[in-house]
């Protein structure tokens, strides 16, 4: 980041290392600029984890949402979205409309990979 400031793929490894460091909001700040560089599902995604971590559930609503709507067929995105808007009280029904979509498309992607051991617990966890 020293190096290349206005690089959004090291600015977003950046806040990264500094979830892993308890520095969320130094590490919301690197998100937020490399989102303002090149905006990215992926760091949307860590943006509303950060976010997460920290307790700011209902906050992370919005990153996550945007991830979705960048993406709509990953069930990575499906299940976060549906993970922000349960565990912050927001809307259950709509969480489950999402985890649900998460499980589909999984079971979609572990057709096609049935040994894919992270695949089988994403899916595990969706129901």
């Amino acid at each position: 980041v020293e190096v290349s400031p206005d690089n959004p793929i090291a600015l977003s490894n950046y806040g990264l290392c500094l979830i892993e460091l308890g520095r969320f909001e130094d590490a919301r700040k690197a998100f937020t600029r490399a989102l303002e560089l090149e905006p990215r599902p992926s760091v949307y995604t860590n943006l509303g984890h950060s976010l997460m971590m920290e307790g700011r559930l209902a906050e992370a609503i919005e990153p996550f949402r945007k991830a979705l709507e960048s993406n709509s067929s990953s069930h990575l995105y499906h299940a976060n979205y549906g993970s922000a808007l349960l565990w912050s009280n927001t809307d259950r029904a709509k969480a489950l409309e999402h985890y649900r979509r998460a499980a589909e498309l999984a079971e979609t992607d572990r057709a096609q990979d049935p040994r894919n051991a992270r695949l089988l617990a994403n899916v595990s966890g969706y129901y």
